[in-house]
């Protein structure tokens, strides 16, 4: 006994995958003996590889494909004993002239296959149940579009963040294809819209926001939010030419920070267009609902970071309302760092040190 447990317990974890592979073949063979009982295994069968696939970021439909052609080479080869059994003599004629039936079978397969190879990939006329719950919960379906094959891919990759700011994490199916393009005279970040309420599981407007004031765009410098002083500011101008590659619209315009005039939007043609200018995010929306600018140019005004100076700033901006967006704390989390704070030195105890 001794030597078979210490033996033993080296096929472990894998007696176990092989007992229930076993038991799973046993299944299966007393499973294909009945035509009901072939059709049963297949339609499970698709049913698990489907659901596995939609909730997961694995390809399984070549494995779909093949359950079906090792299902109905089953229920094929099935017809042929039970034709054996109760036509003894055709199954004779048969087997001396295979050709007059094994010829318009492949003839069958071949014609079917070359017609899928050949056929448009289109999109599907019914919803997946999948999708369809997905989306009447208001929540994005991560990998949309999957491919019959996996080397099919042109590199797109699966992402972790949605595209609902409001919850982070979900992931959906990042594009690689060009969305724009960009000519500039310094590289630079470019953004569109921004956040400030953040609600414990993503970011959402705030009550400012929300009602923040808006302003009609012309050729003239856009408006500056008049709650902050930027005399002594320095900026370096930044000229963005930007060229849309995609016909989709967005509810920005992007551009690098800080956005200060639009000089010419699609070429000087068709120049009005639904755009509102917000100050306070220094956000251009987009209000319309289609003709999105196909090209427009902008100038930036760059913040010049003086990093040495920030680091001597003793402002206080704890008690001004203007700073509030920007001091956020949830309350779950505002004990626990007041008490953190108290415990630092004075030297870090500066604007430009305590964040990090």
């Amino acid at each position: 006994m001794t030597w078979v447990g210490r033996n033993g317990g080296q096929l472990e974890p894998y007696i176990w995958f092989s007992l229930s592979a076993w038991i799973v073949f046993l299944f299966t063979f007393w499973a294909v003996q009945t035509r009901l009982h072939v059709f049963v295994l297949i339609l499970v069968s698709i049913l698990f590889f489907s659901i596995r696939d939609s909730f997961s970021t694995i390809f399984l439909w070549p494995q779909v494909a093949m359950v079906l052609f090792c299902g109905f080479l089953l229920l094929m080869l099935l017809h042929f004993v039970q034709l054996k059994m109760r036509a003894p003599v055709i199954w004779e004629t048969i087997t001396d002239y295979p050709s007059a039936i094994g010829v318009p079978i492949i003839l069958i397969i071949a014609v079917t296959t070359l017609v899928g190879l050949l056929a448009p990939t289109v999109n599907p006329i019914l919803t997946d149940p999948y999708t369809a719950w997905k989306v009447s919960r208001g929540e994005s379906v991560p990998l949309l579009g999957k491919g019959v094959s996996i080397t099919a891919s042109t590199g797109d990759a699966s992402s972790g963040y949605s595209r609902d700011d409001s919850k982070l994490g979900g992931g959906f199916r990042y594009d690689y294809t060009p969305v724009m393009t960009v000519e500039t005279t310094k590289r630079t970040y470019f953004r569109g819209e921004t956040r400030s309420l953040y609600n414990g599981k993503g970011w959402e407007y705030g009550p400012n926001e929300k009602k923040m004031p808006l302003t009609r765009v012309n050729n003239n410098p856009l408006q500056l939010d008049a709650r902050f002083n930027r005399s002594l500011l320095k900026t370096k101008e930044v000229k963005q030419s930007i060229v849309m590659n995609r016909e989709e619209v967005f509810p920005v315009l992007f551009g690098g920070f800080a956005i200060e005039q639009i000089v010419q939007l699609n070429q000087g043609e068709n120049a009005f267009q639904p755009i509102l200018w917000s100050p306070r995010q220094t956000e251009l929306l987009f209000t319309g609902k289609n003709n999105y600018p196909k090209d427009y140019t902008i100038i930036s005004q760059e913040p010049v970071i003086d990093e040495p100076a920030l680091r001597e700033v003793k402002a206080d901006y704890m008690d001004k309302l203007e700073w509030s967006e920007y001091l956020q704390v949830r309350q779950i989390f505002r004990s626990g760092l007041n008490s953190w704070l108290s415990k630092l030195p004075k030297q870090v105890r500066m604007p430009m040190i305590k964040p990090n």
